[in-house]
């Protein structure tokens, strides 16, 4: 789901800033993955309490995206891990008959 910058923003108290992301071609959540700390005063976001607000939305919106693309990853890595739990549970079976107790 793609949102629309104002409205993340708004939820942020940000809402004063709306403009002046609109006017950069700043349209949805998803396009605030690509700024940095250094960008944000071009936005005019110069208050310390702001900046906290906008990186922890744009923290927030990279996490959503990497849940998303991330969901097919995620199982690819989960069945890897998986098999070499089992790898390993085999080789530690093996050498466990060979040592005497």
């Amino acid at each position: 789901m793609v949102e629309d910058v104002s409205e993340i923003l708004c939820r942020a108290g940000l809402d004063d800033y709306t403009d002046n992301f609109k006017q950069q071609g700043f349209t949805t959540g998803e396009s605030l993955m690509i700024l940095t700390m250094q960008d944000y005063h071009k936005f005019g976001v110069v208050q310390t309490e702001d900046k906290r607000k906008l990186f922890q939305i744009i923290q927030q919106q990279k996490q959503v995206k990497n849940k998303e693309g991330g969901s097919r990853m995620s199982s690819v890595i989960a069945r890897l891990t998986s098999s070499e739990k089992k790898k390993k549970k085999k080789k530690k079976k093996k050498y466990s008959a060979l040592i005497p107790l």
